[in-house]
């Protein structure tokens, strides 16, 4: 789904300095892989637990940080707070679960072809992600595509502060700058940074965003859609 045809979606993209990609179920095809494997970390507490979890990640803000939501599920659907040291076995668990998965993962469609290109033609290139930063840079040096990016970014800072940490640090106008995300808190964090917007797939509530949109926005299935 997109509001312009894919020649006019590639000339309001190539106008813009800067291209900023949160990862999962961006970059690569590991939405699910992180979605089950919180369900898993949360199987001991029974099945209408996994449920809310599960359904967590397709209706409530999928883009927080795994620290967060955490915290959040715990306070939330165990009515209890989690203690530092539980936080952080949860933490080093799920991350010996998701980390190789995610090494290895697919691509999204035309996502690296996609990236490329935007380097050849001398784009700023950023990574924007909820994953802990030094993981996530781990990942992409892993996935052997860490020379098409200017910087990673990662949790713990929010993709708020990360979008507007990108603008201070390389003197960037985030009105100049493109967002490529999967979530509604990938939108609302563009939306809040002035950044245009172009969602991946189809976790979007776009009867909200046509609502209340105040920036420049489309949605497509994957990248194969741009290389034209």
């Amino acid at each position: 789904m997109s509001l312009y045809t894919a020649e006019k979606l590639n000339q309001i993209i190539e106008s813009k300095a800067v291209y900023i990609f949160d990862f999962d179920g961006v970059i690569v095809d590991s939405f699910d892989i992180k979605r089950m494997a919180f369900c898993r970390m949360y199987e001991p507490y029974g099945k209408e637990i996994v449920n809310m979890v599960n359904d967590f990640h397709f209706f409530g803000e999928g883009g927080k940080s795994r620290t967060k939501k955490f915290k959040y599920f715990h306070k939330i659907f165990l009515k209890r707070d989690i203690s530092s040291d539980e936080l952080d076995l949860f933490c080093n668990e799920f991350s010996k679960l998701v980390k190789n998965l995610v090494i290895n993962c697919e691509e999204i469609p035309g996502a690296y072809k996609f990236i490329e290109k935007s380097k050849i033609n001398n784009k700023k290139i950023f990574v924007n992600s909820a994953t802990p930063q030094n993981e996530m840079k781990e990942i992409v040096e892993s996935r052997s595509i860490n020379q098409f990016f200017t910087d990673i970014y990662g949790s713990p800072n929010s993709k708020l502060k990360n979008l507007e940490d990108i603008s201070c640090r390389y003197n960037l106008r985030l009105d100049d700058a493109i967002f490529f995300g999967d979530l509604m808190s990938d939108y609302y964090a563009a939306e809040v940074a002035g950044c245009d917007f172009v969602g991946i797939g189809e976790r979007f509530d776009f009867d909200e965003i046509k609502k209340t949109s105040s920036i420049n926005y489309a949605f497509i299935k994957n990248f194969e859609e741009l290389l034209i």
